[in-house]
């Protein structure tokens, strides 16, 4: 009632003991999260703005990133600076960007797109990818001499959890796949956003795995698989990192940002940038 008194606006409908919020009080409730998580945040930034040496950073990372990227950096951390506290948050690029934004996290990596989408973040490119199919040696669709739509249509299908345009990939090469094969329903995709399992899965099944190609390639496990060439087209998926342009990144923050970037630039000249036109198929 005080708030209401302040702000002279209604936060709360009020239906004897059940209450609900009015899209002033919906507002309201996302502007104070906001407010206090950037409280939360001052002793953590305070601790870092001497050194990168020291500290906690809380980060957001995307599967694909997760897997190929993030060890590499947290095990050079732990050599070279062991007195920094990573607390790393794994899932959707929904998940980790909504921490970003209300000051609960420092950086997140994930699909550049829809980073930039954001006004306030300073985005920097990692690399270029490209969207696959994989599945395992011997698998039966690897038998056939010219790979159909129809020929998926009976498989498992499973991914980590994507953003709309993936997604909206998946679903188009599956509904095509139901179409010509005349068949009411084609399994869906099965989502997780761990690529070891991920790629265990299609190792011990006929499942199929839907994933960046560089990012796969880099996983031990990855080395084991077979990329399957559709025909139709794949979309690509560029990899950045961001942080807030205010406040003011921290030390520990940038070289976050730093590490990321060499760790990234080392695996394009490892497995180079995919060019899904110039790779034979692997049938």
């Amino acid at each position: 009632r005080l708030l209401e008194e302040h702000y002279g606006v209604k936060l709360l409908e009020r239906n004897g003991r059940r209450t609900s919020a009015t899209p002033f009080g919906t507002q309201l409730l996302q502007e104070a999260r906001t407010v206090l998580a950037a409280f939360d945040g001052i002793s953590p930034r305070l601790e870092q703005l001497e050194s990168a040496e020291s500290g906690t950073l809380r980060v957001g990372v995307t599967p694909p990133i997760a897997d190929a990227l993030l060890p590499h950096i947290a095990s050079r951390l732990v050599r070279e600076s062991p007195a920094v506290e990573l607390r790393v948050q794994i899932g959707s690029i929904d998940a980790v960007l909504e921490p970003l934004l209300e000051q609960r996290t420092e950086v997140v990596v994930g699909y550049e797109k829809l980073l930039r989408l954001q006004k306030n973040l300073e985005v920097q490119h990692l690399y270029h990818d490209v969207v696959s199919w994989w599945c395992r040696e011997g698998h039966p669709l690897l038998e056939k001499p010219r790979l159909k739509m129809k020929d998926m249509a009976k498989y498992v299908v499973v991914s980590q959890h994507l953003p709309p345009l993936y997604d909206g990939y998946i679903k188009d090469v599956l509904a095509t796949a139901g179409e010509e094969a005349k068949v009411d329903r084609v399994n869906h995709a099965h989502r997780c956003d761990s690529y070891p399992v991920l790629i265990q899965i299609v190792l011990e099944t006929d499942a199929i795995l839907v994933a960046p190609t560089v990012s796969t390639r880099r996983n031990p496990l990855g080395a084991r698989l077979r990329r399957i060439h559709l025909p139709l087209d794949a979309p690509e998926a560029d990899l950045a990192v961001a942080f807030p342009r205010i406040p003011s990144p921290s030390p520990l923050a940038l070289r976050f940002v730093a590490l990321m970037k060499e760790e990234a630039e080392l695996m394009v000249q490892e497995f180079g940038t995919p060019d899904p036109a110039a790779e034979p198929s692997p049938a």
